[in-house]
């Protein structure tokens, strides 16, 4: 009788703590919704100032394909007639402190900018500056050793990274910021002794994510900033979702600009020795809010006692701490605190439910206890990140193995991946989304395993069913089809046998793909 008790007991707390989930959830989607309504209200504002200057033909249309400086005029247009161009703001006059009092740049280090500016190169000028902006921003590195994800600043004047927002872009059309800001396991790149961190922005989801929302364009000279000038920055923000922050800036001026989503919201005009300037330009940056994943991270990191590790699981240095997004979730290179630098793979989601990670952490647990070819989890890892008014934040766990996404170039890795999906159909599973982005490889090329990863959906619905579409899934993957499109009609015919066939049939099927791929 009182084990029939208990479980009706924990029956009831586990109902209460999915009420309460739930709760936290729509209190989540509230507060999101309210906030959506606010902006949108801003944005509607700007929009009807910018139709009245069109009207008024104070506003013309960008051609089809601006140049920055009809790109900059069109922003600078709006900006004024909307009242939204001011001064960097004086220090108060009772202002005591030498920070509220210093200016971005003294006398001397003006004068040795004017000097590059009159025989140095762009390139030597950025690399002048940018400790003056490093240290004017708060960015000098004091804080990254009590936080892993402290924010940094990085050099990316020769290197293309920065996409549009819609869609992918062709290397050569990339843009190159002269210097972004973001977090420390988000760039990849490598550190000089002149220009700092020098790199990009690890990946286009961290871009879609919003982990990169202030831009820093330099210009070569320390004349007026022109509309030119302007619209460079402008281009840079209209990439990036939500608010975003940046200063153009020469030897003499700097700009400070803000923008939602391609929508000019204000712009502040100062100058680099001016009082103040230093205060001024970290007080605008620092209003800004950090994206939810960093929070995320953060917490995580802490609660789990690691950091976010430049290396391999070979022990070699990495160019970046992160090694894959996946549609839900993202991953990054850890190492415990002050132990043994052998790498881990940190799994970080702001998207799943705490029922939905704790649901994928278990499934991983028995796939591999079942001997099933999965990435290990760390045994009690699962931390979720609910903030200080109870509300989920999202998530994440450990992986014991740094691995790298599977490639299938020769029929032996081909035929090597299907026997990996036999594998996990054979101890009792089904992957519920068995395409090649979620199947990996550890270990060197001699002995290299693949392994699956995700297994949020695993055992869903009827086994043999969710095993058959496990299959056609890969071979849809591996011959880049989508997954709704139909498959080579020998693939299909093969096809049909699995998983009833066994190994023959998975065998066949691998030998039909790698035909079909290599036709």
């Amino acid at each position: 009788m009182s084990s029939v008790l208990d479980a009706l007991a924990q029956l009831v707390e586990q109902m209460q703590l999915m009420r309460a989930e739930a709760a936290a959830q729509a209190e989540l989607r509230a507060e999101a919704a309210a906030r959506d309504v606010a902006l949108r209200a801003e944005m509607a504002v700007l929009r009807a100032e910018m139709a009245a200057l069109r009207r008024e033909g104070r506003l013309e249309e960008s051609p089809s394909a601006p140049s920055y400086a009809t790109v900059g005029d069109e922003a600078l247009l709006a900006l004024t007639a909307s009242g939204r161009i001011s001064a960097a703001a004086e220090p108060a006059e009772d202002a005591a402190g030498a920070a509220e009092l210093a200016p971005i740049a003294t006398p001397a280090e003006l004068a040795h900018l004017a000097h590059l500016c009159a025989c140095a190169s762009e390139r030597e000028f950025v690399a002048a500056i940018t400790p003056l902006m490093r240290g004017a921003r708060g960015l000098d590195g004091a804080g990254a050793a009590a936080d892993p994800c402290a924010r940094v600043l990085v050099n990316s004047e020769s290197v293309a990274w920065l996409d549009a927002l819609h869609k992918a872009l062709p290397a050569k059309r990339l843009k190159r910021p002269d210097l972004f800001a973001t977090w420390a396991p988000f760039w990849s790149g490598h550190a000089d002794a002149a220009r700092g961190a020098v790199g990009r922005l690890a990946h286009r989801a961290l871009q879609l994510d919003g982990c990169v929302c202030e831009f820093y364009e330099a210009k070569h000279g320390d004349g007026e900033l022109t509309a030119a000038d302007f619209g460079q920055l402008v281009d840079y923000h209209s990439r990036v979702r939500g608010r975003v922050r940046g200063v153009l800036f020469n030897a003499r001026f700097f700009w400070l600009y803000e923008s939602y989503t391609q929508f000019p919201v204000a712009l502040i005009k100062g100058e680099l020795g001016a009082r103040g300037s230093r205060a001024a330009l970290r007080a605008f940056f620092d209003a800004a809010p950090e994206p939810p994943l960093v929070p995320l991270l953060r917490h995580l990191c802490r609660e789990l006692r690691v950091a976010p590790r430049h290396v391999t699981a070979a022990g070699a240095e990495r160019t970046s701490a992160f090694l894959g997004a996946g549609g839900s979730a993202r991953v990054f290179c850890v190492a415990a605190e002050g132990g043994a630098p052998a790498p881990l793979a940190l799994k970080v989601s702001e998207k799943l439910s705490r029922a939905a990670l704790e649901y994928e952490f278990s499934t991983l647990q028995r796939a591999a206890d079942a001997g099933a070819p999965v990435v290990p989890v760390v045994p009690d890892s699962l931390v979720v990140y609910v903030d200080d008014r109870g509300t989920h934040r999202g998530g994440g766990f450990l992986l014991r193995d740094v691995c790298a996404r599977a490639v299938l170039e020769t029929p032996s890795r081909c035929a090597a991946a299907f026997a990996a999906l036999r594998a996990l159909h054979a101890a009792g599973f089904a992957h519920g989304d068995a395409r090649l982005p979620n199947l990996v490889v550890r270990g060197c090329v001699a002995g290299a395993e693949l392994l699956w990863i995700d297994l949020r959906e695993a055992d869903e619905g009827e086994l043999a069913a969710a095993q058959h579409a496990d299959a056609r899934a890969l071979a849809a993957s591996a011959l880049g089809v989508a997954q709704d499109d139909a498959l080579p009609a020998r693939v299909e015919a093969v096809l049909d046998s699995v998983p009833a066939g066994g190994e023959a049939a998975y065998d066949a099927l691998a030998a039909a793909v790698w035909k079909a791929f290599a036709a």
